[in-house]
């Protein structure tokens, strides 16, 4: 397989006091993955993110996005589109202000076009006019994601996507990053609900306390000797051991 687009080799974060949030990560995306990021509060999905927009410097280990380290303000930050805790728009302004904003400084190249299909994606109507602060959850979030997609990015990055959605929403959200995929953005889509993982992913990487404690391919994990069980029966089962032997145990699954 060609070079991936996204990669964490052996990533280590370790804040004041000890507390070691992520513990030897690693992982690769290609062009068309998902990976889908899992586990429970406080297991390093959130601090994995932020690494890999350059918000967080690794403790060791480093993270690169085509073939570039990530640093803060780092030029290759430009190909990547990100909804990462929550849309952050300015709450007086309208969404399609907020969005002009928005084009002028993601650091890709927005044609007229561009920009008129991320106005469609957000799907708002009339509201699009009226300012972000009255949006419901739902009406901010899809306006985060046409800012994420917006310019066509290399790299999407999603924390809790679905959080918060009702049915329609989510499927939105669901169809638009499968479709990304299909261009051929690489996509890491962090979450706590399994079956939003194993509708959409084409990966997985289970993280408990820091550490990867399962990872491989949708269809190789189903082929993998659990067929009667899920995926989320899967990562209960090994996310609860994990927790009772230190969340130490790595299981890789290639």
């Amino acid at each position: 397989m060609d070079q991936p687009v996204i990669e964490v080799n052996e990533l280590v974060k370790q804040f004041r006091g000890g507390v070691t949030a992520v513990n030897g990560l690693s992982m690769k995306v290609h062009r068309g993955q998902v990976l889908g990021l899992a586990g429970p509060n406080g297991s390093g999905k959130s601090v994995t993110m932020r690494t890999l927009l350059g918000l967080i410097r690794p403790t060791s280990g480093y993270v690169r996005i085509l073939g570039t380290p990530v640093t803060y303000g780092a030029s290759v930050l430009g190909k990547v589109g990100a909804l990462v805790d929550g849309p952050g728009f300015v709450p007086h302004l309208s969404g399609l202000v907020n969005l002009r904003l928005a084009a002028s400084t993601c650091g890709r190249k927005v044609s007229p076009a561009d920009f008129e299909e991320a106005v469609e994606m957000a799907a708002l109507g009339d509201m699009i006019d009226r300012p972000y602060r009255i949006y419901s959850h739902g009406m901010r979030y899809r306006l985060g994601l046409a800012r994420a997609l917006m310019g066509h990015p290399e790299v999407l990055l999603l924390d809790e996507a679905a959080t918060g959605l009702d049915p329609i929403q989510a499927s939105a959200v669901r169809k638009q990053v499968v479709e990304a995929a299909k261009d051929g953005v690489a996509v890491i889509y962090a979450a706590h609900q399994l079956y939003e993982v194993e509708q959409i992913c084409t990966h997985v990487v289970v993280m408990s306390r820091g550490k990867q404690v399962m990872s491989g391919s949708i269809e190789d994990i189903r082929r993998s000797g659990r067929e009667s069980k899920s995926l989320e029966d899967i990562y209960i089962e090994l996310v609860g051991r994990s927790r009772v032997a230190g969340g130490y145990g790595v299981q890789v699954l290639d």
